[in-house]
């Protein structure tokens, strides 16, 4: 078999791209494109003997605060499965002198069910829901839960996630600002 020779503009094209990505990967953090990981800043509830809520209300979230909650330790948050839902337990804070909204991703596409509940002083309870739907978002099925957080300047914010799962868990959880959302 016979070997084609390359010519010159092919073989300049072949040293070119590797350097602009080079310099585009040492100039935008992955940060930037892919938001903060954050797995190792949640906390995950042990199975224990009691039933974990299955609602968002004021009383499940004074629950969920007297509970003992343990740290995850890695790039992913690993927990076996619950079949009543697994609860997770994070801390938003704006460190910044303007109101923002956050997008909390939980990276894995196998979650049939996810909710975040919150309080916020503004708003009282806050319920979100994601998972298997259509979202307003340009018309896509999102297929990667997500939710969207508002934080008031330097509010800080506890938030727990149930994940009702049909794997155990081994995924990264991502903090993405509204850029870096747009161009996922």
């Amino acid at each position: 078999m016979k070997r084609k020779k390359l010519n010159r503009f092919q073989i300049f094209l072949l040293f070119i791209f590797p350097v602009f990505g080079l310099i585009n990967c040492q100039s935008e953090p992955t940060e930037y494109w892919f938001g903060k990981n954050i797995s190792s800043e949640i906390k995950y509830r042990f199975h224990g003997s009691t039933i974990p809520p299955q609602t968002c209300t004021h009383e499940s979230l004074q629950l969920l605060k007297s509970v003992e909650w343990f740290p995850n330790h890695g790039d992913s948050v690993r927990a076996k499965r619950d079949p009543n839902g697994l609860w997770l337990k994070l801390k938003l804070k704006n460190t910044t002198s303007n109101s923002e909204i956050k997008s909390l991703l939980i990276q894995w596409i196998n979650i049939p069910f996810a909710e975040l509940c919150s309080e916020s002083k503004e708003a009282g309870v806050i319920d979100l829901h994601s998972g298997y739907k259509w979202e307003d978002w340009i018309s896509f099925l999102s297929p990667i839960p997500h939710f969207n957080v508002s934080l008031s300047p330097g509010e800080e914010r506890e938030v727990y996630l149930r994940i009702i799962s049909n794997e155990d868990l081994n995924y990264p959880i991502r903090l993405l600002n509204d850029s870096s959302y747009q161009r996922l």
